[in-house]
């Protein structure tokens, strides 16, 4: 009796543990159904890094809703992910790619994860991107490990700028906005500069009902908000935010002045949260100022009248020539050519005039939105505001 006992239950923990292997089977194949490998040699289109022996993937087709990726009855991720650590010190130091790759494992082709459980999460990073190699390899390595044991279902989109046209960040948000939504529907946008590194993992990279700044305590600035409307460097927002806003402002080339114009576009609707600054906290990769990103002359100009230009600049008029789209095994490069897409009638210069502001204003940059007066400036110069950026 107790032999045939112990047969029956030797047989189901058999069963028990061939089922398990089908369901994790099943799992692993329709993730990788999604994307079809071809062998691959020498330097990407975007010049990121040598390629030589690397793997590149296929774009994938759009995917399908997450629940055709899960087995039926997954469990949920929970609210508070098990595994994070809190503070945790940042690596600054830059490493071949390569070994990038053979330590962070687990990623699906494009910098795609999908946790065991099933994600509450759907989260798109949009990274803007032009020759800076060790930023980017320390963002890697950082960031994929820190967003796995927060469970979210996410992707990295590298917005690479070719050519040597002054840089243009928001715009370059607005195309990985763009070409992200064509590969799944994404339900939050993290648009996130590839200098900036949290601290903190309890920094959870997800939406919530209103933006949400996430750098808002930098090392740069001894950990204190530069200016409190500041709406920079890392940011939160959801799918209906940022459609709602119109995006990021194409007009802003060089350094300068985009962030600052879609911060006021966003608090127009929204109000901007940000967590306490012992979670939201990061540390900035040290580096001068590039040759085609200097800071644009007329940036603080154009954010005196970009206001009455929301509903015209930015997704709505976007144009931009897609070169490539390569699922490379840590992210997807994006690499695209830029051209001006003007949105006002003559120079900045007459559009003040036009506009009833003043040509010059040493104290333009001011304390709120609504600020008609002039009690509500601050007394230094927006110049001189952003200028401790590199100094």
């Amino acid at each position: 009796m107790n032999q045939t006992l112990s047969k029956k239950v030797l047989f189901g923990v058999v069963f028990l543990c061939f089922l398990l292997l089908v369901l994790q089977i099943s799992y692993t194949d329709r993730i990788a159904s999604i994307y079809k490998m071809i062998s691959y040699s020498g330097t990407d289109s975007s010049g990121l890094f040598s390629m030589a022996g690397r793997r590149i993937f296929r774009a994938p087709k759009p995917s399908g809703p997450i629940q055709d990726i899960y087995p039926v009855g997954t469990k949920r991720c929970p609210k508070k992910p098990s595994k994070l650590k809190g503070p945790s010190k940042v690596d600054l130091e830059p490493e071949n790619i390569l070994s990038i790759e053979e330590k962070v494992r687990g990623s699906t082709p494009g910098g795609e994860h999908y946790p065991v459980c099933k994600p509450r999460y759907n989260v798109a990073i949009i990274i803007p991107y032009r020759n800076r190699e060790e930023h980017l390899s320390v963002l890697l390595k950082n960031l994929h490990p820190m967003l796995r044991r927060q469970q979210v279902h996410y992707r990295l989109f590298i917005v690479n700028q070719a050519g040597s046209t002054t840089f243009n960040r928001g715009m370059l948000f607005n195309v990985g906005y763009n070409e992200a939504i064509k590969l799944f529907d994404w339900d939050c946008f993290i648009f996130h500069d590839v200098d900036l590194y949290p601290e903190n993992d309890r920094n959870m990279y997800t939406c919530r009902n209103s933006p949400k700044h996430m750098s808002a305590y930098i090392d740069k600035f001894d950990y204190n908000l530069p200016y409190e409307t500041i709406f920079g460097g890392a940011v939160a927002v959801s799918r209906e935010q940022f459609e709602r806003v119109n995006g990021f402002p194409n007009q802003f080339w060089g350094w300068g002045g985009e962030d600052d114009d879609f911060g006021r576009r966003i608090r127009k609707e929204y109000n901007i949260t940000r967590d306490s600054d012992k979670i939201a906290r990061y540390m900035m990769y040290k580096h001068g100022q590039e040759s085609n990103n200097q800071p644009n002359p007329d940036r603080f100009k154009y954010l005196k009248v970009s206001h009455f230009f929301y509903e015209k600049d930015g997704l709505s008029n976007l144009r931009y020539k897609l070169l490539s789209l390569e699922a490379m095994l840590l992210y997807t490069n994006v690499t695209v050519h830029l051209d001006p897409l003007p949105v006002y009638n003559g120079t900045v210069d007459e559009l003040l005039v036009q506009y009833d502001y003043p040509v010059t204003n040493p104290k333009f940059f001011y304390k709120s939105d609504n600020a008609s007066d002039e009690s509500m400036y601050y007394n230094f110069t927006y110049d001189e505001a952003l200028s401790s950026m590199y100094s």
